[in-house]
């Protein structure tokens, strides 16, 4: 089973989104998919990282790439709006995962309104 899911940004001020799928770190599940996966970017990546923390302030962490490897050194903690289109995306591709998001840490009213396809 894959542990992190990766949505391309044209529109954005990030390359790439990348959702982790499992409540395990989510710096050391992306270090596992760079490697499994051969990933080289440069820009900015954001990660959506809610079934490790919650949806709280600690959601989305924003990593540089620089010259093809990202610099795990160097992340931010970011706030993504609510109705932004990139945290729409990132609920979006979670709700293609029920069986994860019925397992996960949020609680039973995040998991009904994710799975109904209301942005939380």
């Amino acid at each position: 089973m894959k542990n992190v899911a990766i949505e391309y940004l044209n529109d954005s001020s990030y390359v790439a989104l990348l959702i982790t799928l499992s409540s395990n770190s989510p710096i050391d599940l992306i270090r596992d998919f760079v490697i499994e996966n051969d990933f080289k970017f440069s820009g900015k990546i954001i990660v959506d990282s809610i079934l490790h923390s919650g949806n709280n302030s600690d959601r989305f962490i924003e990593i540089p790439c620089e010259n093809g490897e990202i610099n795990f050194n160097s992340f931010n903690f970011v706030q993504i709006e609510r109705k932004s289109d990139l945290r729409v995306k990132a609920n979006n591709t979670l709700r293609q995962y029920p069986f994860i998001i019925n397992n996960s840490i949020l609680n039973n009213s995040q998991k009904k309104l994710l799975l109904h396809g209301i942005s939380i």
